[in-house]
């Protein structure tokens, strides 16, 4: 919600402001995106989609604008990447309409038709995630074989020991090191671990194959 608020108001402004090249270059983005989507490059689709927010943003020539832009999509593309690949045609589609109001210069066109994309994909991305935590979890470590399991707490051994050397490198002489404590959350899914590891304020996240 705090994204499509702020949108909207970059949008506005852009359409105030907008140049012939600031438009060729979101028109090259869309390009850019549709080449992506063609190749099945989810990973490139996903940045240059993210770009054409970040470009809307510097044509407002407001750069707490750009900021504040910027801090949003990162925060996006973490939770974007995280969640994995996901269908998402509507885009392109939205993102031509969009570029005729904005061409137009109709402000209250280019924010409705910007709102309606982004509460497509918000709804998109909530199904991915609620999908993603009914994922079986990753077995525990008591039921793993017992080669595993030690394999396990032996890595869990070495990781607080590295980590002390390094913490003791940084320290200066005659103080002592920061303590090192490690948690092994396997059997949850990934996003369980990454709630524990916000609610514990983690340093450090290591996420295997299936969690």
């Amino acid at each position: 919600e705090a994204r499509i608020w702020l949108e909207s108001i970059i949008v506005r402004e852009a359409c105030l402001r907008a140049t012939p090249t600031d438009l060729e270059e979101l028109r090259r983005n869309i390009n850019e995106a549709a080449e992506a989507a063609a190749q099945g490059d989810f990973d490139r689709r996903a940045e240059v989609h993210l770009e054409f927010h970040r470009i809307l943003a510097r044509m407002t020539g407001n750069p707490i604008m750009v900021i504040v832009m910027d801090s949003v999509l990162k925060v996006l593309r973490h939770f974007i990447l995280s969640i994995g690949e996901y269908e998402n045609a509507f885009v392109l589609p939205s993102r031509k309409r969009f570029m005729r109001y904005l061409e137009a210069r109709d402000a209250d066109g280019a924010v409705a038709e910007m709102e309606s994309s982004l509460k497509k994909l918000q709804r998109g991305y909530l199904s991915h995630a609620r999908q993603a935590e009914e994922e079986p979890p990753a077995p525990r470590r008591d039921e793993l074989p017992v080669e595993q399991g030690a394999a396990l707490e032996e890595f869990r051994r070495y990781v607080e020991h590295c980590a002390g050397k390094r913490l003791q490198s940084l320290v200066p002489d005659g103080l002592d090191a920061p303590q090192v404590t490690t948690r092994l959350a396997n059997g949850k899914s990934y996003v369980q671990i990454l709630r524990i590891a916000a609610a514990e304020q983690s340093d450090l996240v290591v996420i295997g194959p299936r969690g």
